[in-house]
């Protein structure tokens, strides 16, 4: 699987004696063909390409079985590389990268792009129903790879990756901080204090953590391991963090 959402990218999220997962990635083969250039016949070849599904998957905790769920609403897109979390009776899908078909002139094959959302989804639990959210406020950029942290009725969102406008698809980690108000669907940039050079990240986890007093101290956000990866000319330099 590809991205930090789950196995193949996908996003999940959890009931009372269940796990909810959304979307993700596979490889299905693919087969063209076109002229060999002689006077009769054709070359055949085949390659994989990446496809983003949209399914809704339960899976029953005590029986260890998998059923897929036919949700009411507008259906959202498939995607991968979202993040999806539980917040009271709904689950809450942020972001993630959604792949669009161009066909290439020259050949007539299908290229698949890949295009970060900044689209925030909710799923109410009880009737299996999608909606979509009308967020006030700065949203952040679209990304994917990000983390969705949950805290009483707001949603933390750290780091991720974008796509560069540079025609080659280059990804480019973030370094960001946002929260969503749940109760009144509104997004705000966070800047956090202490630490102004926090490394731009992808792929990593966040953990809500509490003092030994637990409920009553104050929590902070341990937020663990990822990539660097930033773009350079013709090359690309990742570096994994600690």
């Amino acid at each position: 699987g590809d991205g930090g959402g789950g196995d193949g990218g996908g996003g999940g999220g959890g009931c009372d004696s269940c796990l909810l997962v959304y979307g993700g990635v596979t490889m299905r083969e693919e087969t063209y063909t076109e002229p060999n250039g002689q006077a009769t016949g054709q070359l055949q070849f085949s390659f994989e390409q990446p496809s983003t599904s949209a399914r809704l998957l339960q899976y029953h905790l005590g029986s260890g079985e998998w059923e897929e769920l036919a949700a009411r609403g507008a259906a959202p897109m498939g995607r991968y590389r979202h993040a999806a979390c539980a917040v009271r009776d709904r689950m809450i899908v942020c972001g993630g990268t959604i792949i669009e078909r161009r066909e290439d002139v020259a050949t007539g094959f299908q290229i698949p792009i890949s295009i970060p959302t900044s689209e925030v989804l909710i799923l109410h639990v009880p009737t299996i129903t999608w909606s979509i959210p009308q967020c006030l406020g700065p949203a952040p950029a679209p990304h994917a790879g990000q983390t969705l942290t949950p805290f009483a009725d707001t949603l933390l969102v750290v780091g991720g990756f974008t796509i560069l406008e540079d025609g080659q698809g280059a990804e480019e980690d973030l370094s960001t901080f946002h929260c969503l108000d749940t109760c009144r669907w509104e997004w705000r940039p966070l800047s956090p204090l202490g630490a102004p050079d926090f490394t731009k990240r992808s792929g990593h986890t966040a953990h809500l953590c509490w003092g030994e007093a637990g409920a009553a101290s104050a929590p902070c956000l341990l937020i663990l391991g990822g990539r660097d990866h930033t773009p350079f000319h013709d090359q690309a330099h990742d570096r994994h963090l600690g």
